[in-house]
């Protein structure tokens, strides 16, 4: 793996943030040109011990109701249109899940390894949200120093988590790395 990660987590949010309203997450990060954000989410109570394995299992994530995501570089919104989903009602997060498996490569994978995460499990277990950069305008990113992002989301009220039960947010970020090499 060349290129650089960095990991940052949120502050705590409590569980009725951006429900019914936008919320924002200011993600500042010095470094090199983004080619990738992974966002997960999840309840603080899932380092607690004892209970079921998908409500204490730190490394199972949550999909906090999102219907509408977006993530904002240097001010242009990505992607263009914001991606909206439907977890509770109508399993509909076809959009988020093909961003996914575009993103791990497994979208037209002809070897036949695929993916481990299915529809089902992608929604229940590990609800990835991923944003490709890679594939940007060079102009972007002229003249700009640093990349500063901000992540946007909106949340259904509807089986909103349990009261009480504040969340995290968790960004991965991977950079660009270039190497000039002269003889």
């Amino acid at each position: 793996m060349w290129n650089q990660l960095k990991w940052i987590p949120s502050t705590d949010y409590p569980t009725t943030a951006g429900v019914g309203s936008v919320q924002t997450w200011r993600i500042t990060s010095a470094g090199n040109k983004p080619v990738r954000v992974y966002i997960v989410f999840r309840h603080l109570n899932q380092y607690n011990n004892g209970g079921s394995q998908t409500t204490n299992n730190s490394m199972v994530f949550q999909h906090m109701n999102i219907t509408n995501i977006n993530l904002r570089i240097n001010s242009l919104q990505f992607p263009k249109d914001e991606f909206v989903a439907d977890f509770v009602t109508n399993d509909d997060f076809g959009r988020l899940f093909l961003q996914y498996l575009q993103v791990s490569g497994k979208s037209f994978d002809m070897e036949g390894g695929g993916s481990i995460i299915c529809y089902d499990t992608f929604s229940q277990l590990y609800p990835i949200f991923c944003f490709d950069l890679s594939k940007q305008d060079p102009q972007i990113w002229a003249n700009v120093t640093a990349a500063e992002m901000e992540l946007k989301f909106l949340r259904s009220a509807e089986l909103a988590a349990p009261n009480n039960v504040n969340f995290r947010i968790y960004a991965i970020i991977e950079f660009e790395r270039k190497i000039d090499i002269s003889g």
